[in-house]
């Protein structure tokens, strides 16, 4: 069975239109056409192959055929005997790109499994070609501003394959003559690259693809565009258990601690020096200095960083409790605390670093930093290692080693005004060379006014350079942006809200639709939620001069007429794309892709939040988890 019998057999069992399973899966009618009428095969289009599966079970629970189409699979699989690990393990690879939530993603990986077998009868087909080469393709040529055009001038292609190629839609044989090309262009675009003063993400990414040193340049690339890229896969798992963590966000509350005061009388009882030796003497010296901390009366100011391998505070469970019993005391009394993280080099490293500090990053009195250059610089093995703590204006524990020694090298403790003085300075030339982890907004911020302002600056700086705009946007119900303005005034109007409360929801509406038609009419517009006939979701409305929010009732005639009017949008204009989930991944927050240069996360219930990301290599990240809906 070919996959155009295999896809006409589907739809003509379970009665699915073309035109449903294009609304469905985001595909133009003719494109299922084509597939039906085999003149196309999906073969090479992972993308596609995904939406069309996706499209099928969306179209399944609209009809109320899911319990069928579930029985159904499950019966074609043990007729086919789908059994050998190659196969599964190569629809699993596919199925990560277009992951439904729930138990959706189980029978999107059956059906996925049967509809690559009606490619061929190996199902190891996939492995001739290049993994994941879309995102490793289109991830290469965001960062070094490389155009379609330009690419498919150096390997004399048309730039609209080039485009397929970004999109997932056609993808590169590992056997095809242009590989060896492409691998030439991008080693030369990297080594010319190398001479010049770089960004940090583009340092990250040279230092990433380039990290075998016994090899060319060229047999890196071509190591890394052959290689399955398991970490986009961890990376959006770390993503995704970040979001959740503010999803569920139930506020900074003082948490109730119990410190060991038997453990820290033994410590803080050692004699008070000037020097402490070896690792031992490194958490005697924290010891010391928590306790001053805690014992003050007085507001006080942290300054933290280190680059010290963590062994020396992990090896000691019963430090490692005191430490964090510490910290959190510390918190709960009010201290302020600036804390410059080594948070990693790989995209893997850095979200598993956001998640595992996120507790204590998402405390008003908590700012985060994190230091690529020092990061870069572990990467090429520097071998000197700094530790420096600061209770500024008070003391501080500062240390500088060879790495390997610091079991054998001395931890000063100061409490001179002078070295003090000379010991902040250095944090703040540190902090110079950091960038904020997240921003947080503070709550008498109007947070609807700082995304359009955010908006409006990075607008202008790719006009400045001749960049197309690009907005992704996963909501957790229809925005009201999107509904007629006629539709958006009965609504309030049944809000029992003030004439006046009304009237300023509309004007900030409006600014939201003139931000997001300048996206649609210059640009790029991806809309993900639940935006399908069988989920009706409720808006909710961000209320003005506050940042609280109110959900508001719609009847179905409204919810019709939103969804008319967002899939216009789509009717109208070809770069605006709709990625309909069934099932709404997080129910609490709005996440917002500015020209994969801003994330913001906004946390409409209570207690409200407004986090923006810049940071360039986490920014990445969150793009990627976006981008697996799209």
């Amino acid at each position: 069975m070919v996959f155009s019998d295999w896809l006409n057999y589907f739809q003509n069992k379970f009665e699915i239109k073309n035109v449903e399973l294009a609304h469905f899966s985001g595909l133009h009618p003719s494109t299922i056409s084509r597939y039906r009428r085999g003149v196309k095969s999906p073969l090479t289009d992972r993308n596609h192959l995904n939406r069309i599966v996706a499209g099928i079970i969306q179209v399944a629970t609209e009809n109320n055929k899911l319990s069928d189409l579930r029985n159904f699979v499950n019966d074609q699989l043990k007729v086919k005997l789908v059994t050998s690990s190659s196969g599964s393990a190569c629809c699993d690879q596919l199925s990560e790109l277009y992951l439904l939530p729930g138990d959706y993603s189980i029978l999107h990986h059956d059906l996925l499994r049967l509809a690559q077998l009606s490619l061929g009868e190996d199902p190891d087909l996939m492995h001739d070609y290049l993994p994941d080469f879309d995102q490793k393709i289109d991830c290469f040529m965001q960062l070094f501003s490389v155009s379609n055009a330009r690419l498919a001038n150096i390997l004399n292609l048309d730039h609209s394959l080039i485009s397929r190629w970004r999109s997932g839609i056609r993808t590169l044989k590992k056997d095809n003559p242009t590989l060896e090309t492409l691998v030439a262009y991008i080693a030369d675009t990297l080594t010319k690259a190398q001479k010049t003063d770089l960004p940090n993400a583009q340092q990250h990414f040279i230092q990433c693809i380039i990290s075998d040193a016994s090899l060319t340049v060229e047999q890196n690339i071509l190591n890394w565009l052959q290689s399955s890229q398991q970490d986009f896969q961890i990376v959006r798992k770390n993503v995704e258990n970040i979001l959740e963590m503010i999803n569920a966000w139930p506020g900074n509350k003082p948490q109730a601690v119990q410190l060991d005061h038997g453990y820290l009388q033994l410590l803080s009882d050692k004699k008070k020096q000037e020097n402490y030796r070896g690792i031992k003497g490194l958490r005697e010296a924290v010891i010391r200095f928590f306790t001053d901390i805690i014992l003050s009366e007085e507001k006080r100011t942290l300054q933290l960083f280190s680059n010290q391998e963590m062994q020396w505070m992990a090896e000691d469970q019963r430090f490692l409790q005191t430490w964090q019993i510490c910290m959190q005391t510390i918190i709960n009394q009010g201290h302020q605390i600036e804390i410059i993280h080594n948070l990693g080099r790989s995209l893997e490293e850095l979200t598993l670093g956001i998640e595992k500090w996120l507790p204590l990053h998402m405390n008003k009195n908590v700012t985060a930093y994190t230091c690529d250059r020092i990061n870069l610089s572990e990467k090429n093995q520097n071998p000197l290692v700094k530790t420096l703590f600061i209770d500024v204006g008070n003391a501080s524990i500062n240390a500088e080693m060879v790495k390997g020694t610091e079991d054998q090298s001395d931890y000063h403790y100061y409490t001179s005004s002078n070295r003090l003085k000379e010991l902040s300075e250095q944090f703040e030339q540190l902090k110079q060379m950091s960038e904020p982890i997240m921003v947080f907004y503070p709550e008498n911020t109007v947070f609807s006014t700082e995304i359009l302002k955010e908006s409006q600056i990075i607008n202008q700086d790719q006009e400045e350079n001749a960049l197309t705009n690009e907005l992704i946007l996963l909501f957790p119900a229809l925005p009201l942006c999107f509904f007629p303005q006629d539709i958006v005034k009965e609504i309030l109007a049944a809000t029992g809200l003030s004439s006046s409360t009304i009237k300023k929801i509309i004007e900030e509406n409006k600014k939201l639709v003139r931000m997001l038609e300048d996206y649609i009419e210059t640009g790029k517009t991806t809309v993900i939620g639940p935006f399908t006939d069988q989920l009706k979701t409720n808006p909710v409305v961000l209320l003005p001069d506050t940042n609280d929010t109110l959900e508001v009732e719609l009847s179905e005639e409204q919810y019709r007429a939103g969804m008319e009017s967002l899939y216009s949008y789509q009717e109208n204009y070809p770069n605006f794309q709709i990625r309909p989930l069934v099932k709404v991944p997080f129910n609490n927050l709005h996440i917002i892709s500015l020209n994969h240069k801003t994330i913001f996360l906004l946390k409409t219930k209570t207690p409200h939040l407004l986090i923006k990301f810049q940071h360039e290599i986490s920014v990445i990240c969150f793009n990627r988890y976006l981008e697996s809906f799209i």
